[in-house]
């Protein structure tokens, strides 16, 4: 319970500070100015309003069932493994989840990229920084899989434990946000994300001291 809590402040950290009055302005937002092309320009306004709350709450609609399917994928990332072998089972499993996870992650770049009509060509979408920093993220969002397995397979780390944990990375990439690209600057938002964190933080160690197969 406390590290779904946990999550979901971390998660809704600015969503939060919204209900409590802290709103951010970002800088980028322009400055209102006086109308001064009278009432068409006003209808024009009103209605160029409506469009982006209407585009928004569509975003929101898809954001948060493109976050239910990473919650459902994600969380079920390691149940194929329970059919294999128990001699290949740990590491010798990983080859075959890297060359899945890839196949996948093509297939759904494909989509995406058809579905949104994106005029550009995918020459200049995969350019070479962003196919180096891509793999680079991939590496390291691996490398905590792979920590998962040994910790599961050679250390006899019960899965309730493992994957919860594993969901710790939830915070770190909150730091990443917050203090290296300046993502969240609200102080309101900012304080939620901590309250989040030791949320998160805490529940993991109980569940450490206290989840399945502790003694």
């Amino acid at each position: 319970g406390l590290l779904i809590l946990g999550v979901l402040c971390i998660t809704f950290c600015e969503a939060i500070a919204g209900r409590f009055g802290y709103v951010p302005v970002p800088p980028s937002t322009p400055l209102p100015m006086p109308n001064q092309g009278g009432d068409d320009d006003a209808e024009q306004q009103l209605l160029g309003k409506q469009e982006g709350l209407e585009q928004a709450k569509g975003n929101r609609v898809l954001g948060l069932l493109s976050a239910a399917f990473v919650g459902l994928f994600g969380g079920s990332i390691l149940v194929p493994a329970s059919y294999v072998r128990p001699d290949l089972q740990g590491l010798p499993l990983t080859p075959s989840f890297g060359v899945g996870a890839g196949t996948v992650g093509c297939f759904v770049g494909l989509v995406y990229w058809r579905l949104r009509g994106m005029n550009r060509s995918l020459r200049h979408e995969l350019r070479g920084e962003v196919v180096l920093w891509g793999c680079v993220s991939g590496c390291v969002w691996n490398a905590g899989n792979v920590a998962q397995i040994i910790a599961m397979h050679y250390y006899g780390m019960p899965y309730g434990i493992a994957y919860p944990i594993l969901q710790c990375a939830l915070f770190v990439s909150g730091l990443w946000g917050i203090y290296m690209f300046g993502e969240v600057t609200c102080r309101g938002a900012i304080t939620a994300y901590w309250i989040g964190a030791a949320t998160l933080l805490s529940g993991a160690a109980l569940l450490g001291m206290y989840g399945p197969g502790a003694s």
